[in-house]
């Protein structure tokens, strides 16, 4: 009998590792109306070991990866589109080219590199004929078929360019994301 959920135990901090623990539903549920705020909490785990947050920093307005600014010749954000914070864990705000670029094949749809916390996958910036996909929803997900779930599945993307990240979810939310942030 398959499993209804994933424990993943996650060591996600360059600066020193924290055990984060997980549950996150392998049997996702699509809601017709996404939920709207990701807030500042992990939103998906990456196959890096980091996390993802949304695409905004503390304000909830402004875009980590359109204001990146350097200080003392070092990037808040880094080549990984990353950045620790203040409690040491690193997570990125966007497509962490660099688990997408080792992973993913020039014109074909990208691999899974993620799960969303509420059990549907994350995928680098490309649909089946290798480009961004152009019927995105709000949360930056659609239904189609993806190298892992070739008969179609929700899905989300992360994309090169704004809005970069998920700003909203489109499953059923586990009750630890909405009491506590990570």
């Amino acid at each position: 009998m398959p499993a209804s959920s994933a424990d993943l135990q996650v060591l996600a901090d360059p600066t020193g590792a924290q055990n984060l623990s997980f549950s996150i539903t392998t049997s996702p549920v699509y809601q017709s109306t996404p939920r709207t705020t990701t807030g500042l909490t992990t939103i998906a785990l990456i196959i890096s070991g980091a996390v993802l947050n949304n695409p905004f920093e503390a304000d909830q307005t402004t875009v980590a990866l359109d204001h990146n600014y350097s200080t003392g010749g070092y990037s808040f954000i880094d080549s990984c589109n990353g950045h620790p914070n203040d409690r040491r864990m690193y997570h990125y705000h966007g497509l962490p080219v660099c688990v997408s670029n080792a992973v993913d094949t020039a014109g074909q749809h990208s691999k899974m590199i993620g799960m969303a916390i509420d059990g549907f996958p994350v995928y680098g910036p490309n649909d089946t004929t290798g480009a961004t996909p152009t019927d995105l929803d709000a949360c930056n997900g659609h239904v189609g078929p993806t190298p892992e779930f070739p008969q179609g599945i929700y899905h989300y993307h992360l994309l090169s360019a704004s809005p970069y990240s998920l700003s909203c979810l489109h499953g059923v939310v586990p009750t630890w994301a909405t009491t506590h942030a990570h």
